[in-house]
């Protein structure tokens, strides 16, 4: 005798049917989130170097302060592109030299802190010619919250042309000073809140007028300009940390001068590319990310 069975589900049946779907599709649905993650990161690090490789052709040095080679008093800093080893300055015992922070603190695999007191790093530059085009970039957060910050914040200095914080102010300055004038292009921001800020020198000459332009934050800020030629040495001494009227306090990070004047969309790519690297070490959150890449696209 033959028997037709029940194929048909039960209501409860198809009920448990769908919470297992349902757990199943979680499943995969983290699974897969956890996957673009990883994608992303990969393709972050990929975007980096290729920022660093197109804007390669123009540098002549990039220190990274991600090593603290040597002993006491004889500490150096490697450059990564060119061949001005950094020598590092202070007094005392190793400690009280620029204090080399971790990967996570940083833009880079590592950064320096400095103390505001004598803590520096100084070099020998390439010539660059006086009137020669050049950009200094460098990411800086200034000392620590409930530290009172002397006025002057020496950030990068060469040859005479430097980027530097006035806290009193609260005022971002590219200046270059020579004999008989100075150019100086001013931004009043809130550089002072104590996170990681990118901040961008360009000194170029064109139609015989001298310009001095500054960028933070990937956005151009401020210009000005003078027809006085500068008369300073071809060659000086290239200093992080430093200026004649005192000393940084905080961290600096991926310091490049270029021996030409970066355009407007490289600055945003170098600004970017540090964004990239500070999420991917999640020192900065994915909605902080948006907004700062927001407001970039709106100006």
């Amino acid at each position: 005798m033959y028997i037709k069975k029940n194929t048909s589900f039960t209501l409860i049946e198809l009920l448990v049917v769908i919470v297992i779907i349902g757990i199943l599709a979680g499943v995969i649905m983290i699974s897969t989130s956890s996957s673009i993650d990883k994608a992303s990161i990969a393709k972050l690090k990929v975007f980096e170097e290729n920022v660093s490789n197109s804007l390669a052709a123009n540098m002549v040095s990039r220190w990274k302060l991600d090593d603290r080679n040597g002993v006491a008093p004889s500490l150096t800093t490697s450059d990564s592109w060119g061949n001005n080893t950094g020598t590092l300055y202070g007094s005392g015992g190793t400690q009280s030299y620029p204090e080399l922070k971790n990967s996570s603190e940083c833009i880079t695999d590592g950064c320096f802190k400095f103390d505001g007191t004598d803590d520096y790093v100084w070099t020998a530059t390439s010539n660059l010619a006086a009137t020669q085009s050049k950009t200094i970039s460098v990411w800086f957060r200034l000392g620590a919250d409930g530290v009172d910050l002397p006025n002057s914040q020496p950030l990068v200095t060469v040859n005479y042309f430097r980027l530097y914080v006035r806290t009193s102010v609260n005022t971002v300055q590219a200046r270059y000073d020579y004999v008989g004038s100075a150019i100086a292009a001013i931004h009043t921001c809130g550089a002072g809140d104590r996170n990681w800020h990118h901040a961008i020198g360009v000194y170029y000459k064109e139609n015989s007028t001298n310009y001095v332009k500054i960028y933070i934050d990937g956005l151009f800020k401020n210009s000005n300009s003078t027809t006085n030629d500068p008369t300073v040495s071809n060659s000086g001494d290239f200093g992080i940390a430093k200026i004649s009227t005192g000393y940084f306090t905080g961290s600096i990070d991926d310091v490049r001068l270029y021996d030409g004047a970066l355009s407007s969309s490289q600055v945003r790519q170098n600004y970017i590319a540090g964004l990239d690297s500070l999420l991917t070490k999640e020192s900065i959150s994915k909605e902080e990310y948006n907004q700062r890449i927001l407001y970039l696209s709106e100006k």
